[in-house]
């Protein structure tokens, strides 16, 4: 990062020095900035994402920024007007969060330039949302063969506890069967002693209780049970404190003659976040 970020110095250095500073160039600006891979803008897990500018006219150099970050440079060559850069290609690559951490990207393009036109600077940006990976489980039950599935996803956007949770079951059998999807969820402060439960859904979250079996007409029935929420921990939380926040959800299955043979499947997640002292 520090060689590229000295390659850009060193060129626009050159290029003050050769062109006698920096005036009004006409015309020169960067007319297209997108992802290089067409116009999508949301990403799972962390940012693995190509950008591409086109200037006006070639450009000298350009420099790229994540979050007002500098994170690269592209050199140009005789008459590029074109610009590629992967904001993957350095060591930590920004997280998402389960409900979508959002990044600015800025390309800051420098025209080459005359002594009669000397070289200025163009600015353009677009924003970019990356997603969390979510914890995922799913299984045939041993007593209802019914298909079960569940995700979950907790994380921490600054000071904010973000989660998402979904669980779905479905039967190709014509019995009928007894299913619940049970989702749990809990924002709180860790403690020596037992920990201090700060959010949870007041009154807890109801368990989705039904009944699906196959009709003959379709082939398969299914039920299923998304959740989202968010909670701001107040004025940002206490300066030397850690938090959880944590999700899980639970589905069963099983047949109204047999309720001893019950199928199940669980799937969880916690993430921790701890405060600095000022």
């Amino acid at each position: 990062m520090k060689v590229l970020s000295s390659i850009c110095t060193a060129l626009m250095i050159l290029s003050f020095i050769l062109l006698f500073g920096i005036g009004n160039s006409e015309g020169f600006e960067i007319e297209v900035m997108k992802p290089s891979f067409g116009d999508y803008y949301d990403y799972s897990g962390y940012l693995y994402h190509s950008a591409y500018v086109k200037t006006s006219e070639p450009y000298y150099a350009v420099s790229w920024y994540l979050n007002g970050k500098y994170v690269g440079c592209s050199g140009g060559e005789a008459d590029d007007i074109e610009a590629f850069f992967a904001f993957d290609s350095y060591a930590e690559d920004p997280p998402g969060s389960p409900h979508g951490k959002t990044y600015t990207l800025k390309a800051e393009a420098w025209s080459i330039g005359t002594i009669d036109n000397p070289s200025v600077k163009a600015t353009k940006s677009y924003n970019v949302t990356v997603y969390s990976v979510p914890k995922t489980d799913d299984r045939y039950g041993n007593h209802t063969f019914a298909h079960m599935k569940g995700s979950v996803d907790v994380g921490w956007n600054g000071t904010k506890a973000e989660t998402t949770a979904d669980g779905y079951i479905s039967t190709e059998m014509p019995l009928p069967i007894v299913y619940g999807i049970n989702i749990r969820y809990a924002v709180g402060l860790l403690t020596r002693g037992d920990p201090i439960i700060l959010d949870q859904p007041a009154p807890p979250l109801p368990i989705n209780i039904g009944v699906i079996s196959k009709d003959h007409q379709f082939f398969e029935s299914n039920a299923s049970q998304p959740y989202s929420d968010t909670y701001e921990l107040p004025n940002g939380g206490n300066p030397g404190s850690r938090y959880y926040v944590e999700a899980k959800v639970t589905i069963t299955a099983q047949y109204p003659q047999f309720p001893n043979n019950q199928d199940e499947l669980t799937v969880e997640d916690r993430e921790e976040l701890s405060i600095p002292r000022d």
